[in-house]
């Protein structure tokens, strides 16, 4: 049952972050396109090859977010309004991508969305789409993770909190 879980959780998190966010921001961005009255032009090789660094920067953000959860915080990732899809981390992981952001996930996708953009050639899908969905996921964050990591860690997690940027990757301020 738990091997079920494990593996459900990971397959809806592939389709949400790696299927349907990134449709939906190309098509929010190809109608927002559409609306303003702008063309989207068709991609050379310039716009191919810039969009797929900048996807796989992403999926780079990702993967090293979702590898440190897993080996140093002995937990998963997956969580859909304060419900556990698969067992929570057992630590407040605070090194690797999270020592630059506390949702480095969320940048890696932010990347990951403006590079399909990019590919697109849509003003609106490389900035305006992608700005649309983290702002609704960072709510997503603030309202339901935040305050979860809040009561599981205590005034560890205010502290570092307070020493990281929420999304957008910085060295850790100092205290």
């Amino acid at each position: 049952m738990r091997t079920l879980r494990l593996v459900s959780a990971y397959l809806f998190s592939i389709f949400l972050f790696g299927i349907l966010f990134p449709a939906l921001g190309r098509e929010i961005g190809l109608w927002l396109d559409r609306l303003i009255g702008f063309e989207p032009r068709r991609s050379g090789v310039v716009s191919i090859v810039l969009g797929t660094l900048v996807i796989l920067s992403g999926l780079f953000w990702m993967i090293w977010s979702w590898y440190s959860l897993l080996t140093i915080g002995r937990g998963h990732p997956q969580e859909v309004f304060g419900f556990p899809l698969a067992p929570r981390t057992e630590r407040l992981v605070i090194v690797g991508p999270y020592n630059y952001a506390r949702n480095p996930m969320l940048f890696g996708l932010l990347l990951l969305l403006v590079g399909w953009g990019i590919i697109l050639g849509s003003v609106s899908a490389t900035l305006f789409s992608p700005l649309l969905l983290v702002a609704l996921l960072l709510l997503h964050f603030k309202f339901f993770e935040e305050s979860g990591l809040w009561r599981r860690f205590g005034e560890e997690y205010e502290s570092y909190r307070h020493q990281v940027p929420l999304i957008l990757p910085f060295k850790r301020r100092a205290r």
